[in-house]
């Protein structure tokens, strides 16, 4: 069964804080929010660690700044128009 809490930080009592931080590994700020969620499941495949990792940043950054190029020049008025239209295309022919 999974379980799960979301508050903001400045809602813990103390020790539930601490405990948080010590999970996270730093200090949350007040206006920080926090969730917290437990599940039976499993890792089924780990994750890349390494030069593997920093490889996939690298990928992910590029094709993020040549999609980036692709709308140079075009207000961003345009381009939020352009996907509220495809968002609102998808939802209405979803078959």
């Amino acid at each position: 069964m999974e379980k799960s809490i979301f508050c903001q930080a400045r809602d813990l009592t103390p020790d539930k804080r601490h405990a948080a931080e010590i999970l996270l590994g730093g200090t949350l700020g007040d206006d920080e929010l926090v969730l917290v969620r437990s599940s039976k499941g499993r890792i089924l495949k780990p994750g890349k660690t390494g030069e593997a990792l920093e490889d996939a940043y690298h990928q992910l950054f590029n094709w993020s700044a040549k999609t980036a190029k692709k709308v140079d020049g075009i207000p961003e008025q345009d381009i939020d128009a352009a996907i509220d239209e495809a968002v609102d295309f998808v939802r209405h022919h979803r078959g």
